[in-house]
């Protein structure tokens, strides 16, 4: 606690004890808790503005950290393959998941039990084959 300028100690042993502050004793204590609600306010507004920049910056960090992948995934080596190549990829995927005891199932399209939707998920593996397929 802040010291007084009186020579009352308001320490929490005292309040152990049976002393009833008097009337200069409770001025005191009550300056005392005066000042410690203010420094309390002081500190919930300093809280408040770092809570306020903690939030800016994880959202500044969020913004950095898409362009990084972003520009990652410009240096991705599949984007190195040519359409032809990323196109006969498509094929023998599509291929692997069609079921062998039909050669025209349309259900490659739907998220059957056979295929679990591989039209559906091949384009997630990869955007170029959503814009090549």
């Amino acid at each position: 606690m802040a010291p007084s300028n009186t020579s009352i100690s308001f320490e929490l042993e005292t309040l152990a004890t049976d002393f009833v502050p008097n009337g200069l004793a409770a001025n005191v204590l009550r300056d005392l808790i005066h000042q410690e609600v203010e420094q309390l306010k002081q500190l919930d507004d300093e809280a408040t503005q770092l809570r306020f920049r903690l939030l800016g910056l994880e959202t500044r960090r969020a913004e950095v950290a898409k362009a990084s992948d972003l520009h990652r995934a410009f240096l991705a080596p599949i984007r190195k393959l040519p359409p032809e190549i990323l196109g006969e990829v498509f094929i023998h995927s599509l291929m692997a998941w069609r079921p062998a005891s039909r050669t025209n199932d349309v259900r490659l399209c739907s998220k059957s039990a056979n295929n679990g939707g591989a039209l559906h998920l091949v384009p997630q593996a990869c955007g170029l084959w959503h814009l090549h397929g």
